[in-house]
């Protein structure tokens, strides 16, 4: 972490609620987007979604992993 990023507060989220999320986070369906300049699509399954105050969205990929057994 840089001095300059350790000195911003992180702005508040809060869950975003929409009818197709449990859609969204289906590995065998997932969400699919077109960015219109490029042409490319992107796509697949999110683990949640929030919403920042000036309403841009933040998708969440949480990862995890074991370590020895």
């Amino acid at each position: 972490m840089t001095s300059s990023s350790a000195s911003v507060a992180p702005a508040a989220a809060i869950p975003f609620q929409h009818a197709e999320l449990e859609t969204w986070r289906s590995n065998f369906k997932g969400v699919r987007w077109t960015e219109p300049e490029s042409g490319w699509t992107f796509y697949g399954a999110i683990d949640d979604l929030w919403r920042k105050p000036d309403g841009s969205r933040i998708v969440v990929d949480y990862q995890g992993h074991r370590q020895g057994r």
